[in-house]
């Protein structure tokens, strides 16, 4: 019986240890992958950052265009504006030079018809 124990013993040490070593081997997958996961990890935070980054910029360059655009928007209507009261200013001129050379015409018209009349008279 001793003997039996003892067998049963040693049987129970050698399981025990194949135990050990398998629990060994996957401690030793485990801590790779850890490692593997810790490294994406890391990788994939300093991706993040850069992306954050590219996006910060991005916002940044969108705000300054749409800030330009607007200032474009503003220099165009400004320029509108002061093309439109320039025509209006240049229409009413010409009205008036237009007024006053038919009344000028008119009254050169007038003068010329006096002085036929009293051509024809002494005719």
């Amino acid at each position: 019986a001793a003997q039996e124990v003892a067998e049963q013993r040693v049987a129970l040490l050698s399981e025990l240890e194949e135990h050990r070593r398998q629990a060994a081997t996957q401690r030793a997958v485990l801590e790779r992958n850890l490692t593997t996961v810790q490294r994406r990890s890391v990788s994939e935070a300093s991706n993040l950052a850069q992306l954050q980054a590219e996006l910060v910029a991005a916002e940044h360059r969108a705000a300054e265009q749409q800030e330009q655009a607007g200032m474009r928007e503003q220099r165009h209507e400004q320029w509108a504006s002061a093309y439109h009261r320039v025509v209006a200013e240049l229409r009413e001129a010409r009205e008036a030079e237009a007024s006053a050379a038919s009344q000028a015409f008119d009254g050169a018209s007038v003068e010329q018809l006096k002085a036929d009349l009293v051509d024809a008279r002494y005719e």
